[in-house]
């Protein structure tokens, strides 16, 4: 629902960015940050002090939240992410589930302890708009024009 804790703090760093995609897993209350990513809303109010504009894309999927292994591998195989972070598990089986994520996908998985900061590496990808021309070639300078 992204109301408190770790989820609405990574959401409050990763909204402003077009890059980046929250798949919401299920029913979300009404008035919860959630519900306002759910049905659109760009602008959203955390606090009094605090709006963060929302520019992620935003997926609906119908499952729960506390899948099962079987359930987070099927998800990972359908969605193809380049980072997975587990945020809610035992210990070791959140170890476990880690070492089968990078060994199966080859991603990098990371399931930080309460509280810990992490920085999830990713390559940068920058978008240029150029005119066709001037990818065609060399252009002719004054001087080659006058002879």
């Amino acid at each position: 629902m992204l109301h408190a804790g770790l989820s609405l703090n990574i959401f409050k760093k990763w909204a402003p960015d077009k890059r980046n995609m929250l798949i919401m897993p299920g029913y979300c209350v009404a008035g919860t940050v959630g519900h306002k990513v759910l049905t659109g809303q760009k602008k959203i109010e955390i606090d009094k002090k605090t709006v963060i504009d929302v520019k992620l894309s935003v997926e609906y999927m119908s499952f729960s939240a506390h899948a099962d292994a079987k359930g987070i591998m099927q998800l990972i195989r359908m969605c193809e992410p380049k980072n997975v972070m587990l945020v809610h598990g035992e210990k070791n089986k959140m170890k476990f589930l880690k070492n089968q994520i990078e060994k199966e996908f080859n991603v990098t998985c990371t399931f930080p302890a309460n509280g810990e900061m992490i920085t999830v590496r990713t390559e940068p990808r920058i978008e240029i708009d150029i005119d066709a021309k001037l990818l065609a070639g060399p252009t002719k300078t004054r001087s080659s024009l006058r002879e």
